[in-house]
C-alpha cells in the first residue's frame, strides 16, 4: 500500500532502503571503503550535496570513506584558459612538466577542497589527501596502447602501491 501524502511515501521509501542497507552496514562497519566521485555527479550541484551527504552518513555509522575523483574536464578547461594546449593521445591526456601545477591545482585546489567543503557541511571531517602527500602512491611511468604499437603520454602513471 502506498501513502496518499508525498512526505509519507518518501519516508516510508527512506525507511526500506536503510532496512536494505543494513547488512550491507554490518560487514562494512570499521572498514574503509573507496568511492568514486566522477561523471555527472562532479557537474550538478544537487549531486554534489546529495554525494557529500552520503559520505557523511557512511562516516556516521562507523565507514571509513575515502574518496577518489577525476576531473579531465575541470583540467582541460583551466589548461586552456592558460593558453596550454591539451594534447591527447591512445585516449589519454599527455602530460608535461608544464600541465602538472594546473593539474595539481584542479584536482587539490579546485575540485578536492570543494568536495572537502561540502561534506563537512554535511556534518562529517573531510582531508584532502594528493597521491604526492606522504608518498601516498607509488607509480609508474606508463606508455598509451594504440592498435599501432606504444605511444609516449609524458609523465602519466599508473598506480603501483598505496601507502
Amino acid at each position: 500500500m502506498i501513502p496518499a501524502n508525498p512526505d509519507q511515501a518518501l519516508a516510508r521509501i527512506k525507511a526500506e532502503t536503510l532496512i536494505e542497507s543494513l547488512d550491507w552496514l554490518r560487514e562494512f562497519h570499521g572498514r574503509i571503503v573507496v568511492v568514486k566521485f566522477g561523471g555527472n555527479a562532479m557537474v550538478d550541484e544537487a549531486l554534489q550535496r546529495a554525494f557529500a551527504q552520503d559520505v557523511a552518513y557512511l562516516r556516521y555509522v562507523g565507514i571509513k570513506p575515502v574518496v577518489v575523483h577525476g576531473g579531465g574536464p575541470q583540467i582541460t578547461a583551466r589548461l586552456a584558459e592558460l593558453g596550454i594546449k591539451s594534447e591527447f593521445r591512445a585516449g589519454m591526456r599527455v602530460t608535461d612538466e608544464q600541465s602538472i601545477p594546473v593539474i595539481r591545482d584542479v584536482l587539490r585546489n579546485q575540485i578536492g577542497a570543494q568536495l572537502a567543503n561540502l561534506i563537512e557541511e554535511a556534518g562529517a571531517k573531510a582531508q584532502v589527501l594528493s597521491g604526492e602527500d606522504e608518498n601516498l602512491f607509488k607509480a609508474i611511468v606508463v606508455a598509451g596502447e594504440t592498435k599501432d604499437g606504444p605511444v609516449d603520454l609524458g609523465l602519466v602513471g599508473e598506480v603501483r602501491s598505496v601507502n
